[in-house]
């Protein structure tokens, strides 16, 4: 987020994949349902695999390929990793973005030292709807979790408030409609993409 000309990440959650692992007896769909993250939801990244194959045993087989929580990932707080360098190199990108304010990214790198280091691909941007997603961390008491939360909110009431004599063109809502709708149909074809052929496959 940017307050006053001022950034700073406030943040940092990573994404570990729902992933079951072989025993060369169960089905993927008895470990599935064996996992203690477990809900009835799962269906909607199983349903893309062959749910009646039997891994062998220690074979490790990712359940779901795409980075949200409707799709099975867990979510830990590793804020503990910013450093100077992923501060600079986050900061760049909005450099000629003086209108984003507040948001996340969503990011992919070789590796943590990678990622310390500043050197990541930047896969999506939200803005000023984003979560605080290092609040989901299990780990964390519900409690903290609303501070986390109410404390994003404080600093968003600020920048806005802080932004509201800058002008900005605003979109229709048939537009917004419209790449909505299609950036749907982009997630669904980038799913069905990343999902092997054969799920035996590595």
């Amino acid at each position: 987020m940017r307050y006053q000309g001022q950034a700073r990440i406030t943040g940092i959650n990573q994404k570990h994949f729902p992933t079951v692992i072989g025993n060369g007896v169960d089905s993927i769909e008895c470990l599935a349902r064996a996992h203690y993250r477990y809900t009835a939801h799962w269906q909607t990244f199983l349903q893309y695999l062959d749910i009646t194959r039997i891994p062998l045993r220690d074979e490790q087989v990712q359940l779901s390929f795409i980075g949200s929580h409707t799709m099975g990932c867990k979510f830990t707080d590793d804020t503990h990793l910013l450093t100077d360098q992923l501060s600079t190199a986050v900061e760049q990108i909005f450099v000629d973005q003086p209108g984003f304010n507040f948001g996340w990214l969503d990011l992919k790198c070789a590796s943590e030292t990678s990622f310390k280091h500043g050197e990541f691909v930047v896969i999506e941007v939200n803005g000023v709807a984003s979560l605080p997603t290092h609040m989901f961390d299990p780990g964390h008491s519900l409690w903290r979790g609303y501070q986390i939360f109410f404390a994003h909110g404080r600093w968003l009431l600020k920048i806005a408030a802080e932004q509201r004599r800058h002008s900005m063109p605003l979109d229709s809502y048939r537009n917004i409609a419209n790449r909505v709708s299609h950036n749907y149909r982009l997630l669904n074809d980038a799913h069905q993409q990343l999902m092997p052929s054969d799920p035996a496959e590595p």
